[in-house]
């Protein structure tokens, strides 16, 4: 019996999709986190790479700028191309994929300070082997997101044809 307006029912099969393995289930997990983080870095480094080549026109004519960048820059970094200037975009973006590194060991801590890893637990699984499990789903999603970032930078300096390769993105 359904008392609300709409009606519910409890008829939906069950989803068993990576829950047979402690690495399939931390992923299933982090699912959610990954598409966001996902799309949200991919976005920023689709923008980056879409006006990549207008700073670098913009560093490469304007006189200021260029005395600031050089007396700034001690790496040897040069913003007046697009790869250059990616380069030192993707330094932040790099800082943001700690973020999301981050953002997995704290829902390791609060999947055990929560009482949820204890059903985990009770199972043939012990902790080493979940913390292994959680690890390799943060290294797998970190590495999913950094390659989004890539292909991104790469898709939006294309759109401009700014001249960076897809090989140089990864490699970023």
């Amino acid at each position: 019996d359904s008392l609300g307006l709409l009606a519910h029912s409890d008829d939906r099969a069950p989803r068993h999709v990576l829950i047979g393995s402690p690495t399939g289930f931390s992923l299933r997990e982090s699912l959610n986190g990954l598409v966001g983080w996902t799309a949200g870095l991919g976005l920023t480094a689709f923008m980056f790479g879409f006006i990549a080549k207008a700073v670098a026109d913009l560093a490469e004519t304007s006189e200021g700028l260029r005395k600031h960048i050089e007396a700034t820059t001690t790496a040897g970094v040069d913003i007046a191309s697009a790869e250059g200037y990616l380069g030192i975009v993707f330094v932040f973006l790099a800082i943001t994929l700690c973020l999301y590194a981050a953002s997995h060991a704290t829902a390791a801590r609060e999947e055990e300070a929560s009482g949820r890893l204890d059903i985990l637990l009770a199972q043939p699984i012990g902790r080493r082997t979940w913390l292994c499990a959680r690890i390799a789903a943060a290294v797998v999603c970190c590495a999913i997101a950094a390659l989004a970032s890539a292909v991104f930078a790469w898709a939006g300096a294309a759109v401009k044809d700014a001249g960076v390769g897809l090989a140089d993105m990864l490699e970023a």
